[in-house]
Order: C-alpha cells, then structure tokens, then sequence
C-alpha cells in the first residue's frame, strides 16, 4: 500500500488498530537506507515474550502480561521517503496465538492526549469520567470506555496539566417532566404513585403519599441470579414530614453490594415496604427464596417481605446488620451525659458483641445488665437496651451468627458511596437532583461489574489472604492437637483459639490462600477474625503446622500450579448484555435534557449575534448593553436554586411537598 504522507499513514493505522481491536508498536528505531528513504517495522503489541524488569517484590497483575508468549506475525513494514513524503507499508493483517479483547487494548496516544487536553482546560475528573462513560453506543464496547478514576489520575500526572437536569424550578413538575422524557420508561420505572393522586389498584396508599420504585433489567436479572442467599435492605429513615426516604434492596454479589431496586417515598412502614416487595418480585424472571434478611433494627423490612410472601416461602432468618448496631449505640449514647461513663458502656457492648462463646455471652450479658441498672446516670440508656436488644440477641451477638453473613463492609461502602461521592455528603433539596445520583450510581456499579467482566480484577480480599498468610509466618504461637482440631495460643491474649477441619470439598472457590490450598469452608476457628468469613492468620499458621507434621492429607496438601489469573474474571454471562443495554438508556437519559440545552443555547447565541451585527451606531450597542446588564445577577440567582422555607415557618403553606431528598449520615 502507498500513502501520500505519513499524516495519512497514521490515520489508516488508527482506522484499522480501532476495528481490528488491537495495536501496532514501533519495534527498535528508523533504518536509514542508501537511497535516503527510512524503514520503521511495527509489531503488534501482543507478540514476544514477557521479561520483568522488577525484583519479584511486588506480585504481577491478575489479567498478566499482554505478551502472548509467542510469535504473532501480524505487523507492518514502513518505508518513508522524506524528497517526496510517500510512504509504502508491507501490511500482514493475519493475527495468531491471540483473539481481540477489550481488557488487553489501552489508551492511544490520541486519547490520552484528549483526556490530558480536558483536565488541563480545568475539567473535574468525575465529571470527565461521566462524560466518557455517558458516551457508550447501545452493543458497542471499546477500551476508551472502560478508563478508571486511576487511569486519568495517571494520566494527570504524567502530563502535569494546570491546575442539567432540572427541568423545571418547581420539584414535582421537573420529576414528573423526566418520567415523561423517559424512552424506556417501563424498563426503568416499575411503579410510581405521584402526590395528590388515588389509586384504585392500592388502596394502601393515601392519596398524599408518593412512591417510586426503580429497578433496570440488568439489576432484577442480579437479583434474580443472587438472590437466593442474601437480601439486604439499606434505608434512610427522617424526622420530618418532608423529607424523602430511600431504600435501597442489594444483594452479594463476589463478596460486594449490588444494589438492585430502590425506592423513594414520603414515608417508610410496612406497607410501601410489602408494595416495594411484591412490585420488585412480581418483575423477576424466576422466583426467589432468600436464606436471610439482613437490615437494621426496623421490622418494617422483614414484616414487609413476610407479607409479600406465602407462610412457607419465609426466610429462615433476621439478621441486623453489625453496622447498623454499632452506629445506632454511639447515637443513643447520648442519653449518657458523663463521657467517661460514655466510653466504658460502649466498649462494654462491643466486648459483649464480639463474645464467640454463647455461655460467655449469656454471663457477661447478665453482668453488664446489672452494671447499667446499678448506675443512675445509665439507666436512660440500659432501658433503651433492655427494650431494643434484650431481646434479639440471636439477630446481632456475633455468637449467634457464626461463619453466617458477613454484610457489615459492603453496606457501608455502598451507603457511604452514594452519600459522600454521588451526593457530595450533601443533604439534596431537590427530588430530582437525588433520582440522577442513583441513576448514575448504578450505572457505575454496572460500568465496574462489565469492566471486571472485560480486564479482570485481582480482589482486596486475596490481598488479605496474603497478609494474613504473611503474618502467621511470624506467629510464635504454641499448637496443641485435638480430636476435634488444633488449639492455638493468641499473640495478644491469655486465650486458645480452636481452629476445626470442615468436612466439605469445596471446588468452586477461588478466594484461595495460594500457599495452603485452603478456601474459608476448609477450616474454621473461635477467632473474631474467622467468624467474619476469614482466613485468619491461626488458619494459616496450623496448615502450616500440619505440613510440617507430615499430618497432612491429600486436601491441605501444596499446590500444583498458582492460581490463574482467570480465576478472578467475573463470569461473563446473560447479565452483560442487560448491563449494555441498561447503560446505553441510562446515558440517552443524562444527556437528553442536556441536548435540548445546547440546541437552545446555541439558536440564543445565533439570535444574539445576528441582533449585534444589525446595529449601525453606538446608540444602538448601548441598549443591547443596557438589556443584557442585570441578567449576570438574574443568572446567578438561578443557579443558587430555588429558596425554600424552613420547616414550621409561616410560609409553609406554600412550601412544596416536594422539597428534600435526604441521605441519612
């Protein structure tokens, strides 16, 4: 092939790397030949052997190198002749040892120089990584799609740059107005009740109240696939009539919160909850049978579900998830005036808590009783306990719970993300400001699943494994055999820890300690660590004893090969296309409103310009200026928002019912 210039070189070999989903590199420099021309040869970015440059100190990545081990004969041969600036190219075209995927392509030169562009024109990060990921075609997938918040942070550093969605200005009219832009309206909104409204079909429902319920396709097929073992709820409870409360209904999926449904409305109880239920159910594909409900201490979740439900379809059991617990004691702590008092309750609860043998629990429960009823400065809060906990040890002591649902860290994360990065930490006044939030939240949590699916992902919790392995090496630990296991010494504590061999073979594991061979269904132990569904670092240390005792059996026994880098890949399956399609709406959703905004600003800026251009004298120019000199003022009023009264004041009247979307702190 000849090409006029090199520039028209460049842009075929763009067109084809784009399409053939791969990347030619320079290999060596240009050879100056006798007739003055130069050749460069470019190889395809995936042939050769991989050579670490490193010390072995840091473990390689989970995907591995991109180098196929191997010849690929795919490459071009240029020869540029600078008298005349043609370029003749010697292309192979035919790729071998290696197929086209996404999660192997990176950033071109052209694209980062794009992104640098971007960020050094002042454009925040977050907002240049919605944009990308706004800009997804319905089943097209590329590598400048899938960039992380780290890909631009590297991006930043290495090129060192310097440093809408309301439609209306009354709340009600702008949701009501999105709803109605809503192409896909009945794969996104599964029900909504607006104010002011009766429905025949609910009578449940005041005609004040408002509800709705959101829900992709992608999230119910998640809910579907996953729920079985799990179900989580996550609300926002207020203590106005005003405010809005979001429940969020998740499920684990590879040890993380998806979250599948949410629900907004005027108020939370069992009955708008048994109308999220049975709306979010009566949408699934196949049925579902969780195991365990896990929320906070509410029962308007559990009673909800049971009511939705026939008698012999209810879960097993109702679990309170640890961190609701641990944050609704610091809140009631209050009722404790003396701060030291304060401390010592709350580390008393946390022993309590955290107590793995049920006749401990039993005594030391009896003693903390007595301790809180003696005191007269405790007895606001001993009652406050006596009421709420007392009675349901069984859903919050973690001796109750062994080795059960660990829901403590992903509830978090998911509330926290949604609270302080899609909301800024904020209190949202505006309804429609907090539907986009979730929206986009969803479409990330989307985004990094397809994401995982495409690059892989080495886990935080392999990491931890190697930690704990790591540490066990440094234990000092005396081992004592049993019948029934291995009892163990603590590092920190005068107490014996009783690591157990579980009678399972488990294969579908892949959270493995790459050194033990051993999965968290392998062994068990009293430790608090263990009864969070980890490999401690006992664990560790006693398969490591056993090895050494030549006890050891064909299970516990050294790995043949470490673990594959294919292991970590979430499975690719009929989610993925749900996700395209549900990410592909999502963005037409942002940026439809946002279109109609530049259509208009652009006619304004045309009608403006032309207005400038037909005057004839200074007269005119300065009443053009004299129009256009309180509209500074006018549109930064706007963009302050519209002023809404406080709760109680005499104008609350007027005040729209509409008016606060409030995550809980």
């Amino acid at each position: 092939m000849q090409f006029e210039s090199f520039d028209e070189f460049k842009s075929w070999k763009e067109e084809t790397e784009t399409s053939e989903s791969c990347r030619f590199v320079m290999r060596g420099g240009k050879t100056v030949n006798k007739n003055d021309s130069n050749t460069s040869y470019f190889r395809c970015f995936r042939d050769g052997y991989f050579v670490s440059r490193g010390a072995g100190k840091r473990r390689p990545r989970a995907k591995g190198s991109c180098r196929i081990g191997g010849v690929c004969p795919a490459s071009m041969k240029v020869t540029e002749t600078p008298s005349t600036g043609t370029v003749l190219v010697k292309y192979v075209a035919q790729h071998v040892g290696h197929s086209s995927k996404v999660g192997r392509m990176f950033h071109t030169e052209k694209e980062k120089e794009e992104i640098s562009s971007k960020l050094a024109a002042g454009v925040p990060i977050g907002t240049l990584l919605d944009s990308i990921r706004d800009s997804i075609c319905k089943g097209e997938l590329s590598r400048s799609h899938l960039p992380t918040r780290k890909d631009l942070w590297n991006i930043r550093s290495r090129t060192h740059p310097q440093n809408g969605f309301m439609l209306n200005s009354d709340d009600r009219v702008s949701v009501e107005a999105w709803l109605g832009t809503l192409a896909n309206y009945s794969d996104v909104v599964r029900f909504y009740k607006g104010q002011s409204l009766k429905d025949p079909f609910h009578p449940e429902l005041n005609e004040e109240d408002f509800v709705l319920i959101l829900s992709l396709n992608s999230q119910l097929e998640m809910l579907s696939k996953f729920g079985n073992d799990c179900v989580c709820f996550d609300g926002t409870h207020s203590n106005d009539g005003y405010t809005f409360e979001l429940t969020t209904l998740l499920v684990k999926d590879q040890k993380q919160g998806f979250p599948c449904a949410y629900m907004v409305s005027n108020r939370c109880d069992s009955q708008t909850m048994s109308l999220f239920i049975r709306v979010i159910l009566a949408h699934l594909c196949s049925p579902i049978t969780p195991d365990v409900i896990v929320s906070d201490t509410s029962d308007i979740y559990y009673n909800g579900w049971c009511s939705a439900l026939p008698c012999d379809e209810k879960p097993i059991r109702w679990l309170y998830c640890a961190w609701h617990v641990d944050r609704c004691w610091k809140q009631n702590l209050t009722k404790i005036k003396d701060s030291a008092k304060k401390c010592l309750v709350y580390k008393m609860l946390r022993l309590l808590a955290e107590e793995p043998d049920e006749d401990a629990f039993s005594t030391l429960l009896e003693q903390t009783l007595n301790t809180m009823f003696a005191d007269p400065d405790l007895l606001n809060f001993a009652d406050y306990f006596g009421q709420e906990y007392v009675p349901y040890t069984d859903r919050w002591a973690f001796c109750f719970r062994k080795y059960c649902i660990n829901t403590n860290m992903f509830l978090e994360s998911v509330h926290k993300i949604l609270k302080y990065y899609y909301l800024d930490g904020k209190k949202v006044k505006r309804l429609d400001k907090g539907l986009i939030a979730i929206l986009k939240f969803t479409r990330d949590k989307l985004i990094s699943r397809l994401s995982a699916t495409k690059r892989g992902s080495q886990p935080c919790q392999l990491t931890a494994i190697r930690d704990r392995h790591k540490r066990s090496q440094a234990l000092k630990s005396r081992i004592i055999a049993q019948e029934n296991g291995w009892l163990i010494s603590s590092k920190s504590e005068p107490e014996l820890y009783l690591v157990s061999k579980q009678n399972v073979i488990c294969d579908e594991c892949t959270l493995r300690c790459e050194l033990c061979n051993v999965c968290e269904h392998d062994f068990k132990c009293t430790c608090m660590d263990a009864m969070k569904l980890n490999i401690c670092k006992h664990i560790h240390r006693v398969v490591t004893y056993i090895r050494e005792t030549a006890e050891v059996d064909q299970s516990v026994a050294p790995p043949d090969e470490e673990i594959s880098e294919n292991d970590f890949m979430v499975e690719e399956d009929s989610v993925e296309a749900s996700i395209l399609n549900d990410v592909s709406a999502k963005s037409q959703t942002i940026t439809s409103s946002n279109s109609k905004y530049e259509e208009k600003k652009q006619a304004l800026l045309r009608k403006l310009t032309r207005l400038v251009e037909d005057t004839e004298n200074c007269a005119q120019l300065e009443e053009i200026e004299k129009a256009l000199l309180p509209l500074p003022h006018t549109i930064s009023a706007l963009k302050q928002g519209p002023v809404y009264f406080r709760a109680g004041s005499s104008s609350k009247k007027n005040q729209s019912k509409l008016n606060r979307f409030t995550p809980e702190a």
